[in-house]
């Protein structure tokens, strides 16, 4: 037959209809390796092959022996030898005459006489088996091999010049395969991934529509995706986090970068939950931002581990109420706006009368209790604004900013005095104390200027008036008032 016949060697079916054939295979097969087997066959027959190799490499591997070798036909027995010689590596390393030269050079090859081609590496088994000719094609997916063919003859034969011209066709229809099904398949596990995080993650169009909500979506804010999808995000802001999510919108619309950051979200039934969120623009082939993702964790065990943390560091235990760590820091920040706007801030320094004798006789459960009770009646005598702290044992202090004069001080040291002059009645021990106070007040910027200073003026003042008891003293080098 002429070399540039478009007949196969036996006359079986014409070059055109076999491309559309295996065209059709690379269409209608669920995988790649199913459309390559089918390819095989057909080439096989049309060329009446009596041997055909499929040799599929794993996803990154492009060189070397292949990871599985798929055999035409099913029955192969009578070159059981041939195959054997075939699964040696050393037929793929560079250097040979035939598949070598397809895995390396990526090119197809066509043997016209195994047994004149020096560097044959299988040649005698080959001609053994009754094999005489030889042709092999390569799969380049992203330049690299991602498969080959090889086929084998019992007579010798010159090359199938059409074939050998719309070969690489064939092949590039496999490869467009491979990588769609590829991309599908990272696709496929992308979806799994999204759909299997633990965080909560959905897209938006440009109009805030909700377009895809995940397993974890549903279960952070109640929604189902049915719910959910094609409903505006702005069911999810509480309203005092508008402004917020306006601005960071402007910024991902212009391509900027939003770095993850804390805010508060609504579920379906309105309860607010504490989440980290991570946004960044979806963008179509033309680079244009068409949508966007949004990624949601929920912190709020995070949230409560930093509060408690925070309480621990800033917050007595027992009563609740901030310590000295903080009360110094609240002090000093009262006094710094003190000194600019020009007004007095006074400090009482509250040691409790009679104490020591409830521990004694009553317990240390009954103290405890008993400052529990002292710290909730001098917080009702004291203005929102104003600050108490334990500051240790049976030992208050209290501040007071932005006092008018000295009388409204004595009524509030007075009112403090009163309440804890009261009976106590104690669950604990269904008994009764009563105990009382003793109070020194100094004044800002009168008494002290500095924080340690008038802590002390204010420690001299109590001392001062615990000679009495139960009564109240103004810091004063010469004068002291007595409640």
């Amino acid at each position: 037959m002429p070399e540039d016949s478009g007949m196969s060697r036996t006359g079986q079916i014409p070059l055109l209809e076999l491309l559309e054939s295996l065209a059709r295979a690379a269409n209608e097969a669920h995988t790649p390796e199913d459309a390559m087997r089918t390819c095989l066959a057909k080439i096989c027959a049309y060329g009446n092959w009596v041997l055909g190799r499929l040799g599929i490499y794993r996803p990154g591997q492009h060189e070397g022996f292949p990871e599985r070798s798929l055999w035409y036909p099913d029955n192969t027995a009578r070159f059981e030898s041939f195959i054997a010689a075939s699964l040696e590596l050393r037929y793929f390393r560079p250097g040979g005459q035939f598949i070598a030269v397809v895995a390396h050079e990526k090119i197809p090859v066509w043997i016209p006489d195994i047994a004149r081609t020096p560097g044959f590496g299988r040649g005698t088994t080959a001609i053994d088996c009754g094999l005489r000719s030889a042709f092999a094609f390569p799969v380049i997916v992203q330049n690299q091999i991602a498969a080959f063919m090889e086929f084998y003859g019992e007579e010798p034969r010159e090359p199938d010049r059409p074939l050998l011209d719309k070969i690489g066709s064939v092949g590039s229809q496999l490869a467009r395969l491979i990588e769609r099904s590829s991309a599908e398949a990272v696709q496929a596990q992308l979806a799994a991934i999204v759909e299997n995080s633990e965080d909560a993650i959905f897209s938006r169009d440009l109009e805030r529509n909700i377009l895809t909500w995940n397993g974890a979506a549903e279960k952070l804010f109640g929604y189902s995706a049915a719910e959910i999808i094609g409903k505006h995000i702005s069911l999810l802001v509480p309203s005092d986090q508008v402004e917020l999510a306006t601005q960071v919108r402007k910024k991902l619309m212009l391509g900027q970068s939003v770095p993850p950051f804390d805010t508060v979200r609504l579920t379906r039934d309105g309860r607010r939950i504490e989440v980290s969120l991570s946004q960044s623009p979806i963008r179509d082939a033309a680079g244009r931002i068409v949508a966007a993702s949004l990624i949601f964790r929920d912190i709020s065990a995070r949230k409560r581990a930093e509060e408690k943390i925070r309480q621990l560091a800033h917050y007595d235990n027992l009563t609740g109420l901030p310590n000295r760590a903080l009360l110094y820091d609240r002090l000093e920040r009262a006094i710094g706006l003190a000194k600019r706007e020009r007004y007095e801030v006074a400090l009482m320094f509250i040691d409790l009368d009679r104490f020591k004798s409830v521990n004694d006789t009553l317990g240390h459960a009954a103290g405890d209790e008993l400052l529990k009770i002292v710290a909730e009646r001098i917080q009702g005598r004291l203005r929102a604004s104003d600050t108490v702290a334990r500051i240790g044992g049976d030992e208050f202090l209290a501040i007071l900013p932005k006092i008018p004069d000295r009388g409204d001080v004595t009524n509030v040291a007075t009112k403090i005095l009163d309440t804890l002059s009261s009976p106590f009645k104690l669950g604990s021990t269904g008994q009764t104390a009563t105990i009382g106070a003793s109070i020194g007040i100094a004044i800002y910027p009168t008494d002290a200027e500095e924080v340690d200073a008038l802590v002390k003026a204010a420690d001299r003042s109590m001392y001062e008036a615990k000679q009495t008891m139960n009564s109240f003293r103004f810091y004063s080098t010469s004068t002291r008032q007595t409640g």
